[in-house]
């Protein structure tokens, strides 16, 4: 037999949701490539206005994406979706995002993600 681990109970009958990860995530990409945008170079992307961002920012983009993307069930868990965040953080056109190379673009998303799975 293998040991059982029980579950800690709260005094309402629920149980204890893990510890949130307080380390804070570090909002500047710098990218390994330099990346070219209509003759403009960039070496890095920061992203810090999300921690200015209040729900009701994050849901005025969700509600701006259902738009176009009415079936989506998760759109955190879908690159266009955090690429529209990292454009709407950044101040950059959504043209910046949709023309970098597949890695980086991969990197931006998943830096979205990391910050908002906090």
């Amino acid at each position: 037999m293998g040991i059982q681990i029980e579950p800690e109970i709260t005094e309402f009958g629920g149980f204890d949701a893990p510890e949130a990860d307080e380390t804070p995530v570090d909002l500047v990409l710098e990218f390994t490539k330099p990346y070219t945008f209509e003759d403009e170079t960039y070496t890095e992307l920061d992203l810090s206005a999300l921690e200015q961002w209040n729900a009701g920012k994050y849901c005025s983009c969700e509600k701006s994406y259902r738009k176009t993307n009415p079936t989506s069930i998760m759109p955190l868990s879908e690159t266009e979706f955090r690429l529209m965040v990292a454009q709407r953080a950044s101040g950059k056109p959504i043209e910046f995002f949709k023309r970098m190379p597949v890695g980086l673009a991969n990197a931006v998303a998943n830096m979205v993600l990391i910050f908002f799975g906090q």
